[in-house]
């Protein structure tokens, strides 16, 4: 039930209730502050004039007193005279002075008291009047004993009983400082219980207002500690309603907000991880400055996407061999993609630029230029690695071929390409050497076919030197004729099979030469490939 209660409604009936009784203590002390008062006027405004009014009576008293006694030893009677009536101002003062007693004295005692006073006074004056009268008439010695043996009496009677008014104004004036001290006594008491109570109320008060707002808050603290330590986990459970309750509640809406917040950006993560890359925060599921956060997140993505793609276009461009393509210098930090893509692309231009140079120098026919591969590093590195070595691997090839081609051309047809190669060029060097072998054994069957037509030709001649004899000797004798002529047409039979073994011969001379040639042009097109 408390705790539904305003923080500042507990707090107002905290110091309400202290102030009640800060109230009531003052009410306490002023009422006992007013007795004091009302004794202290009692005192002062009648019991101690009454004091100083007896102690006056008192001293008129024993003044007319002792005037009286005077007058017992005048003879003057002027002087008497004169006497008597400063004794009558002095009573007519003790008159005033009763009066104010009679008015003062309203109690039936303090009437009393006054009752007999008067009564004792009027004895001593009627006395001391008679002892006058006789020291008028000049009777000093009848006034003497009468003022000595009666008046002084009653003058003693008389200022006893003004005396007892004295102790009886001593007496209320002691009891009402013994009251005054008793009222101060009970102040004391009534203040210190008072304010005990009042401490005790108030520390009570105190620690109970500390709890009911300090426990829920230091709970609310510690779920903020939570929250702001990445804990969205944290139950903020509260069922006051009370300031604390409203705060808690605005935290669970808070933490709801950044749950569903936190939970849209991984599900935009997600996506993106999937590939969808056009997923984005739902802004309008937010309000506030958790919008302009959805927003802040949406637009550094996609921010960061427009980048990534304009550089991708970019290196799109380097793919398709546009190594010239724009790319625009990015912000802050960003410019390393700037960088990175400059890097590549000089690179690139690099790699681009020494192909070229191999391509135009191979063109030329320079095929001894290389690239410089320390200028390149990393697979840029080892892709010009990789045409020097190529071009190293075919022009090795290449050069044992015009090697043994010159040889060739100086009619050397013994030397071949001991050298092994790989694919086509281990072709072209097996081909170079079997050429080489054929166009070997070409020439040696040339050279055979031609010594043996020189031998068909030597015995042509020698069979045509024997018919130019027998026609010779045909002319001697005509019976060698006939045998000459079965002679002769056996040469020319012979003669004939010789010549159509000479025919042969060329033919195959010829044939093998043709084969030479062949294998020639398959040796030069084999050098162009």
């Amino acid at each position: 039930m408390l705790s539904n209660i305003k923080i500042g409604v507990r707090l107002a009936l905290g110091f309400g209730l202290i102030m009640v009784l800060m109230l009531g203590t003052l009410y306490v002390n002023f009422v006992q502050l007013r007795s004091i008062e009302s004794v202290s006027k009692q005192v002062t405004a009648k019991e101690w004039p009454i004091s100083v009014v007896a102690n006056q009576i008192i001293r008129n008293i024993n003044d007319n007193a002792k005037t009286a006694l005077s007058l017992m030893f005048m003879s003057d009677i002027g002087q008497i005279n004169q006497t008597v009536a400063a004794m009558a101002e002095t009573s007519k003062g003790l008159t005033g002075l009763y009066a104010y007693l009679e008015q003062t004295l309203t109690t039936p005692e303090g009437k009393e008291r006054l009752a007999t006073i008067l009564a004792a006074r009027s004895a001593y004056v009627d006395s001391r009047k008679q002892a006058i009268k006789l020291a008028l008439d000049a009777k000093q010695e009848a006034a003497r004993i009468r003022l000595i043996t009666e008046t002084m009496p009653l003058h003693d009677a008389y200022v006893k009983t003004v005396q007892v008014l004295i102790e009886n104004a001593e007496k209320d004036v002691e009891a009402a400082g013994r009251q005054s001290a008793d009222i101060i006594a009970r102040s004391i008491l009534l203040s210190v219980s008072l304010g005990l109570a009042m401490l005790l109320l108030a520390l009570g008060s105190g620690i109970w207002l500390v709890r009911s707002i300090v426990r829920p808050l230091r709970q609310a603290v510690s779920a903020v500690d939570q929250i702001a330590a990445g804990d969205l986990s944290v139950e903020l459970a509260s069922a006051s309603a009370d300031e604390v309750g409203q705060l808690m509640q605005s935290m669970r809406r808070m933490q709801k907000t950044l749950q569903a917040l936190i939970a849209e950006m991984n599900r935009m993560s997600s996506e993106h991880d999937r590939g969808e890359i056009d997923a984005r925060i739902d802004e309008d599921g937010f309000r506030g400055d958790f919008r302009v956060m959805a927003a802040g997140v949406n637009n550094m993505v996609f921010g960061h996407i427009a980048l990534y793609r304009e550089a991708m276009d970019c290196v799109r461009e380097f793919g398709n061999g546009n190594m010239d393509a724009p790319l625009a210098t990015f912000p802050g930090k960003k410019a390393f993609i700037n960088e990175t893509i400059e890097q590549v692309r000089g690179n690139i231009q690099a790699l681009i630029a020494d192909t070229r140079r191999l391509s135009d120098a191979a063109l030329n026919g320079q095929l001894d230029i290389r690239a410089d591969a320390t200028r390149h590093r990393g697979d840029f590195r080892l892709i010009v690695e990789g045409i020097n070595g190529m071009l190293d691997a075919v022009v090795s090839p290449v050069n044992a071929v015009m090697r043994i081609l010159t040889l060739m051309e100086d009619g050397h047809l013994s030397e071949t390409i001991t050298a092994e190669y790989k694919g086509q060029l281990q072709a072209l060097r097996n081909t170079l050497n079997n050429t080489v072998a054929k166009l070997a054994q070409t020439m040696r069957d040339v050279r055979a076919t031609a010594d043996d037509l020189t031998a068909a030709a030597e015995q042509v001649n020698m069979t045509a030197q024997t018919l130019s004899q027998g026609a010779t000797e045909q002319a001697a004798s005509v019976e060698e004729t006939s045998s000459s002529m079965e002679q002769m047409s056996a040469s020319v039979a012979q003669n004939t099979e010789n010549a159509s073994v000479t025919d042969g011969m060329a033919a195959k001379a010829a044939k093998e030469a043709r084969e030479g040639g062949i294998a020639v042009k398959e040796t030069v097109a084999a050098m162009k490939q």
